[in-house]
């Protein structure tokens, strides 16, 4: 493998090791939401194709710690790639389209932060505000979108990793918003009439 100075965990597979610099897991179900690879460009391929046909990939964190992932490699994915042509190697970042402006209208997404963030940062929150707008049915105003996301968490609406049994995120905080339109209403509905949420 390449050297590298940051932080970063170790994928295995068949003899072949990339580094990973981020893994972002579904909170409700493991399920890989996003992968932030570095290595030569042959072994990331075989890494990727690895999860892809879902065969064992071993994880080893800086500490020594191990484990084999990943159970569920199912959704829709985008990848960006970058190739540093100093070193030889390339940086893959692959990610599910329910990440990304992809995402299909009505469907539950998924907010990305860096690690032990408790709330996303203000890029997070733009991009919360954005979706919501976009692949919600449900009429919102922009400044009503920090009320939704705190009573969102409250109803369960929206899961974070940093609550979750899925602890292995590494160098990512996930949330997931759910889709669910009944309850987001009943959510606006109660804060207009509670004055929590101005017309």
């Amino acid at each position: 493998m390449p050297p590298t100075k940051h932080t970063h965990v170790t994928l295995w597979h068949d003899g072949i090791s990339v580094f990973c610099d981020g893994i972002a897991f579904d909170p409700t179900n493991g399920r890989l939401i996003a992968l932030s690879l570095l290595g030569y460009r042959t072994s990331v391929k075989a890494i990727w194709a690895a999860l892809l046909g879902k065969q064992w990939v071993e994880y080893k964190t800086p500490h020594g710690e191990s484990r084999g992932i990943f159970r569920e490699v199912d959704a829709n994915y985008r990848t960006l790639t970058t190739y540093l042509t100093e070193s030889g190697t390339v940086h893959a970042v692959i990610i599910d389209t329910r990440a990304t402006v992809l995402a299909e209208p009505n469907e539950s997404f998924f907010v990305l932060a860096l690690p032990g963030e408790p709330e996303p940062d203000a890029a997070g929150q733009r991009r919360f505000a954005e979706m919501f707008d976009r692949l919600m049915t449900v009429p919102v105003q922009p400044a009503w979108m920090p009320y939704l996301w705190q009573h969102g968490k409250k109803k369960s609406l929206i899961l974070s990793s940093n609550s979750s049994a899925w602890t292995s995120s590494f160098n990512f905080t996930t949330w997931r918003i759910v889709s669910d339109r009944d309850r987001w209403l009943a959510i606006v509905e109660q804060g207009i009439q509670t004055g929590g949420l101005t017309k």
